[in-house]
């Protein structure tokens, strides 16, 4: 899970000049108009071969709205419970368009990755510890782009019509191209929540093998599953909300 965490701050292609996409494609539904604040909790595993789950950390995604924004937090904690990721992305309330990611990370937290969106131009830099200098990568989009950090909360806010998929323009992992991620609305599963059964839709990012189960009203998020850096299965439980 760290990997995919971290995919985010993968910046190959740091310290090439602006680059400038001319790439078109039709601005997909996004509606997180019905996200409420909330703060909720999650337990995740690694899955061995013979289907056993060893556990591997917890996580926290506290979610507020302030006026015209949505701002999401991500804090993840280690087995031995210490801090190892922190990422706060500021979105707009409704269509979740980005306007800044700040994401501290490692040891202490004291790597640091911060993003802001103006408009098409998106301004990044990197200080991946403080022993190393600052990287920077500037890049200028002709068209909407959104936070690919953001999958989770993207994912609950597209129309949840069984069989349709929806391409959503992302930053790519080289945060100077643009990716078309695809959203496969597959059907609904049912989850224990806190001993009760409820109902969830699940979608499918062919792209990166990620699967979640979300819904349009809290608990948002029940299970996520995507392949862990050495190949395993990665599993994220919700087992508290707040909110």
């Amino acid at each position: 899970m760290r990997g995919t965490f971290l995919s985010a701050i993968a910046l190959v292609a740091l310290g090439i000049p602006s680059t400038s996409i001319a790439n078109h494609s039709e601005v997909p539904p996004i509606d997180a108009s019905m996200i409420e604040a909330h703060s909720a909790s999650f337990e995740f595993f690694v899955q061995e071969a013979d289907g056993s789950q060893v556990p591997a950390g917890t996580w926290s995604d506290q979610v507020q709205i302030e006026g015209a924004s949505l701002i999401r937090t991500v804090v993840r904690y280690a087995p031995d419970g210490n801090a190892d990721l922190r990422r706060t992305i500021v979105a707009d309330r409704n269509d979740l368009k980005p306007r800044t990611l700040d994401q501290r990370f490692g040891p202490s937290l004291a790597g640091v990755f911060h993003v802001d969106f103006a408009g098409n131009e998106v301004n990044q830099f990197l200080i991946s510890s403080p022993l190393e200098p600052m990287r920077m990568i500037d890049a200028e989009f002709n068209q909407d782009v959104w936070e690919l950090s953001l999958w989770g909360t993207l994912a609950m806010s597209l129309p949840f019509e069984v069989g349709k998929e929806f391409k959503v323009p992302t930053i790519g992992p080289d945060r100077k191209s643009v990716r078309q991620v695809t959203f496969q609305i597959e059907g609904t599963a049912s989850f224990d929540f806190k001993g009760t059964s409820l109902e969830a839709t699940q979608i499918f990012i062919p792209e990166e093998n990620w699967r979640f189960w979300v819904r349009k009203s809290a608990p948002y998020i029940l299970r996520i599953e995507h392949p862990a850096p050495d190949g395993r299965m990665a599993i994220s439980k919700a087992v508290g909300l707040v909110g």
